[in-house]
């Protein structure tokens, strides 16, 4: 019986190996925008990326994980994409893992390119949003996932977001971070002057006070801007809306989480498109 790790040239890493080492530090922040690469954990996130053509610098398994049948799939997509294979030992994996159970499999992708600055991120796009001060990694990959499904075409992180490419994000994207154009750090002056050069309307969710969705006309090309849950926006950028957006409430609660709002008028902007 063929090897199936001979056939896929499969290269086994040690457990002190230099790659072994960067694979651990895309584990925190800080390697991840040293290293502008991020790990993507479980199969079916894994796909996502093949399926988006996402650059993908390596796929690593735990043991024997690349024979198992649910993973041949993840396997041959790999190899039509000329991805690179790697097996790892258990402890390692699951040393990397931020889940529980780990599922055995994670790859490692690259950020995107983000030297042009954000003038050139927006160029093109008609509809950008832009998230400030959104802490909770489970909001960003929420609020990425309906982004996508919403047909925005840019999404911009500023004011001490959480990391869009931290494990929790990319997971809870299901995928979407893939094929989302992302720009993450960006500074508040630097908002200002792309939002000013790319001729943009903004709108700005507040709790309270502004025009309820539907009840707004929003014109391309659009900017969205989204404060945290508690602070909302700054002054720095609320200064910047030409219109402001409230959710109206029944109930007796003091706001909409904030991926929920996020969703409910992104989704009211794609239908005026």
């Amino acid at each position: 019986m063929t090897n199936p790790k001979a056939s896929l040239r499969i290269q086994t890493l040690g457990d002190h190996s230099r790659a072994v080492k960067v694979l651990r530090s895309l584990r925190r922040s800080k390697g991840r925008r040293q290293e502008r690469r991020f790990l993507v954990e479980g199969p079916k996130v894994i796909e996502a990326a093949l399926a988006e053509r996402h650059p993908l610098d390596g796929l690593y398994f735990s043991g024997d994980a690349s024979a198992k049948e649910d993973n041949q799939l993840l396997v041959r997509q790999a190899v039509r994409c000329g991805v690179p294979l790697f097996s790892l030992s258990a402890q390692i994996i699951r040393g990397l893992s931020d889940v529980p159970s780990p599922q055995g499999v994670l790859a490692v992708a690259r950020m995107p390119d983000e030297a042009g600055g954000l003038n050139d991120f927006c160029d093109g796009k008609n509809f950008l949003t832009v998230l400030e001060g959104v802490q909770d990694p489970g909001n960003i990959g929420a609020i990425i996932r309906t982004a996508r499904a919403a047909g925005v075409s840019g999404l911009v992180f500023c004011g001490g977001c959480a990391d869009p490419y931290s494990a929790k994000a990319v997971r809870g994207s299901a995928g979407a971070v893939f094929g989302l154009p992302l720009f993450s750090g960006a500074g508040k002056d630097e908002i200002s002057v792309a939002l000013a050069r790319g001729k943009y309307r903004v709108y700005g969710a507040v709790p309270l006070g502004g025009k309820a969705p539907w009840e707004v006309s929003f014109e391309r090309p659009a900017a969205f801007l989204v404060g945290a849950e508690g602070s909302g926006l700054s002054g720095e950028l609320s200064v910047l809306c030409q219109q402001m957006v409230t959710i109206p409430m029944a109930g007796k609660v003091e706001s909409f989480n904030v991926a929920v709002a996020f969703g409910i008028i992104a989704v009211e902007i794609a239908k005026q498109s």
